[in-house]
């Protein structure tokens, strides 16, 4: 298993692609996928292949990587790398999917990494249920992590998405949204479960509040980076590039 000081020295001038970060945690990220896998199963075999279309249609990962990362950057000894941190990537990314199918709902979206959506293929009802089913699923894997710390954190997170949500809702087809309304609103409905994913991992391993602090810090500004890169790619991008319609912010009154 490679460690995360075997990264080259001069990152700021190599281009490093998420292939090679992956290659850093890819045992435990195949631990994540095989956790998507072989739990998300229902009683109810539609159930379940509703699931599996959410889950297998693919996706970056990237949050459940952040989490990793962070948490194999900090862990005192390689062994201590444990389940409680692949359970932790797995509760992150059911958040983030989830709050993708409620967001599909919310803007109408009939695309989603190159498929219909469940609010298109079937119907919205259904589709906010389906999201619901994952926060759930989300909530047993919290559970399982036994730290109050953790655990309040990842609640904030939930209401965090909501707020954001709201926010931008509220700001529709405003053209006096400036930097620090955009920023608002972009923290909670992403930066907050980077910052999150970022800094928890460190929390479990016992780590100093100066250190928990700075990847907090990292997990914002990049979780405000990916957000910005996304509302760009929205209207220079194409559906092949991003797996959805282009335009759809403009079209839904979403300044950015």
């Amino acid at each position: 298993m490679k460690s995360v000081a075997s990264l080259p020295n001069n990152l700021s001038e190599e281009k490093t692609d998420l292939s090679t970060l992956v290659k850093l945690v890819e045992d435990e990220m195949g631990l994540v996928e095989e956790w998507l896998r072989t739990n998300l199963i229902d009683d109810n075999p539609f159930v379940e292949d509703l699931l599996k279309q959410v889950f297998l249609a693919g996706g970056k990962r990237i949050r459940p990587l952040i989490v990793l990362l962070a948490s194999r950057a900090t862990a005192p000894r390689q062994e201590e790398f444990s389940r409680l941190h692949i359970i932790l990537a797995v509760l992150t990314e059911l958040i983030h999917t989830a709050s993708l199918v409620h967001d599909d709902v919310i803007d109408k979206a009939s695309v989603r990494r190159g498929q219909e959506t469940i609010n298109k293929r079937w119907n919205e009802r259904l589709a906010v249920l389906m999201g619901d089913l994952l926060f759930a699923q989300a909530s047993i894997c919290l559970a399982r992590i036994m730290n109050p710390t953790v655990v309040g954190i990842y609640g904030q997170v939930l209401g965090d998405l909501c707020a954001g949500e709201i926010k931008q809702m509220r700001q529709q087809f405003s053209t006096t949204v400036d930097w620090e309304l955009y920023k608002i609103k972009s923290v909670g409905k992403t930066a907050s479960l980077f910052a999150a994913g970022s800094h928890s991992g460190a929390i479990l391993n016992g780590c100093p509040n100066n250190t928990i602090q700075s990847l907090k810090d990292y997990g914002l500004n990049l979780g405000l980076c990916f957000q910005i890169v996304d509302d760009l790619l929205d209207v220079t991008a194409s559906e092949e590039q991003t797996g959805k319609p282009v335009g759809g912010d403009l079209r839904n009154g979403v300044i950015t």
